[in-house]
């Protein structure tokens, strides 16, 4: 039976290979290539890159934050931080009842925002959480804010998760702020405007940045790695850390400082909506 002929565009890409990177395949290394690429066509790449380029690339065609990510250790912002209790700590909250709950604990001072603590657990409900909050992260809160479907009531008691929340926090003085409904891809765009200017701390925040970092979109045969979510055990990281970005509008009302260069970045995003 006659070999069938590997594809023009396989040959220059070998070709490529040895005369810009050193890489010289054999026959049947080229052979178990294109069988591959014929299964998996362009993805191919991205499952088995040739070069640590195109590891890169398929990490950051793949995973929403892995250049944010990556510019954050670079930039020696993921860093160990100190909690400053002169300052409110703001808590997003990603919610869950039979799933996964997650809290990002942060703060704003110094134009910057700082990142000090991360949390998650499942299947507990709303009240697990805010005693933790309250007994065993003893900071000096600010504002908690909560996802739009927080807003929901409850059919029997016809009180809304905020409101529970509002009722157990009444003599602690601490504000709740149900967020609005945003579109996903312009939340993802306003966390990765935060991304890009935030601090995180390297051990209290390292299970919420591994989750970050892996933070991945669906693929679909024939077009690739899509602009779309895959909700997995680590899209609940994400998703409160897409409302801890949400929310910086509402502490900025309330005083504090960005740089203009943030705010600039800000505005241009917030315009898509």
């Amino acid at each position: 039976m006659k070999r069938e002929q590997i594809p023009q565009h396989l040959e220059q890409y070998f070709i490529d290979l040895r005369d810009k990177e050193g890489i010289e395949l054999t026959q049947g290394q080229k052979n178990w290539y294109y069988a591959t690429w014929r299964t998996l066509g362009d993805k191919v790449k991205q499952e088995y890159p040739s070069t640590e380029n195109e590891a890169f690339m398929a990490s950051a065609d793949a995973y929403f934050y892995a250049i944010e990510i990556a510019g954050a250790r670079k930039d020696s912002r993921i860093i160990p931080l100190k909690y400053d209790p002169e300052r409110f700590v703001y808590v997003a909250f990603d919610l869950g009842v039979f799933d996964y709950t997650v809290l990002w604990f942060f703060q704003y001072y110094d134009q910057n925002v700082y990142f000090i603590d991360y949390y998650e657990d499942h299947n507990k409900s709303y009240d697990f959480y805010i005693k933790f909050m309250l007994e065993e992260k003893r900071y000096n809160y600010g504002t908690i804010y909560l996802p739009h479907d927080a807003a929901k009531r409850d059919e029997v008691t016809l009180l809304s998760y905020a409101d529970k929340v509002r009722n157990m926090l009444t003599e602690k003085h601490i504000d709740v702020h149900v967020l609005r409904r945003d579109d996903i891809i312009i939340g993802i765009n306003l966390a990765k405007v935060l991304l890009n200017r935030c601090f995180l701390d390297t051990s209290k925040c390292a299970q919420g940045i591994d989750h970050l970092s892996k933070y991945k979109r669906k693929w679909k045969e024939g077009a690739g790695w899509i602009h779309e979510p895959l909700h997995n055990e680590h899209s609940h990281a994400a998703d409160s850390f897409r409302m801890a970005a949400i929310s910086l509008d509402f502490v900025k009302a309330k005083g504090s400082n960005f740089n203009s260069r943030h705010q600039d970045a800000l505005s241009a995003v917030q315009r898509m909506i």
